[in-house]
């Protein structure tokens, strides 16, 4: 059971939201491409670990007393299973704690990563009392990733041994009490914030105007009149008034202040009736300047 999934942080939501509407700087879009590989990578092996019994956890990050982020947790028969996973792809040379790629690009130590993620895990489950073996492997889950060492290591694990580590965590395994306890003990001190990240807002009026596809990321979806449902080429379908606020939602996010009615038919171009009914069930009109504007309702 995976008692928690990844969300993407703020600043991650906003860079996906202006993502080929706008051309961004060097180190956001250096940042979104990491983000986008590694999440591709993480995805897979989620969807793989349906299939693995015990408590689950993807994406965690925790104080003990410096911040370590980790991707997944396992707890199973009495155990606490760490896995940092890596999206390589072609030939990964490695030399003793070093890692480098058949274009000569060296990898931070990866290894150095990993322990210091287990150190401070551990550290924390034993100041609060748990005693459980904390495990952490790499994972490289790329099936398309060669990885060339002189000598095996028991902390990585091999695209092609993936199937043996989810074939590890019997599906029958029936969590404990303790187990349960130290779910939420970690669900409880998850921290969603990140300290380092700030948002450079870009111009909201020189963005890209559509309706993106949330599977291909293609802009430009149009609704069909007589249509209950938008349709992407790349087989993506959604119900129109899902489709209309979501795009809405996005559109807050990228402007970060409310947005006029004649912005959001200019962006959507779908039928008044439509965009009206969404925005009174969704939305929440203010009056600025003698016009209309529209923000995200309060909780």
């Amino acid at each position: 059971m995976f008692l928690k999934t990844h969300q993407p942080s703020d600043y991650i939501h906003y860079l996906m939201a202006a993502d080929k509407r706008i051309t961004l700087n060097r180190s956001d879009d250096r940042v979104l491409k990491n983000y986008l590989k590694g999440y591709e990578g993480e995805r897979h092996y989620y969807e793989r670990a349906h299939r693995c019994g015990g408590l689950k956890l993807w994406d965690l990050s925790l104080h003990s007393p410096a911040l370590a982020q980790f991707d997944f947790i396992h707890l199973y028969n009495g155990k606490v299973y760490h896995f940092d996973i890596k999206n390589y792809t072609g030939t990964v040379r490695r030399s003793g704690r070093q890692f480098v790629s058949e274009g000569e690009y060296y990898y931070q130590d990866i290894l150095t990563q990993l322990n210091r993620a287990d150190f401070y895990l551990t550290r924390l489950l034993r100041e609060h009392g748990f005693q459980n073996e904390v495990v952490s492997r790499i994972v490289f889950i790329h099936p398309q990733l060669t990885l060339l060492e002189d000598s095996a290591d028991p902390q990585i694990v091999k695209p092609s041994q993936v199937e043996e580590v989810i074939h590890f965590f019997s599906q029958d395994y029936q969590p404990t009490r303790e187990e349960q306890r130290l779910a939420q003990f970690m669900l409880m001190n998850h921290q969603s914030t990140h300290p380092h990240e700030r948002i450079f807002y870009y111009p909201f009026q020189d963005m890209k105007k559509g309706i993106r596809c949330p599977r291909c990321r293609y802009i430009g979806l149009k609704s069909e009149k007589g249509l209950k449902k938008i349709r992407c080429q790349c087989g993506f379908s959604e119900h129109k008034k899902i489709v209309l606020q979501t795009t809405i939602e996005e559109m807050l996010l990228l402007k970060n202040a409310p947005v006029s009615r004649q912005e959001i038919d200019e962006w959507t171009a779908m039928c008044p009736k439509a965009i009206t009914r969404v925005l009174k069930e969704n939305f929440q009109m203010h009056y600025k300047n003698r016009a209309t504007v529209y923000s995200a309702l309060k909780n």
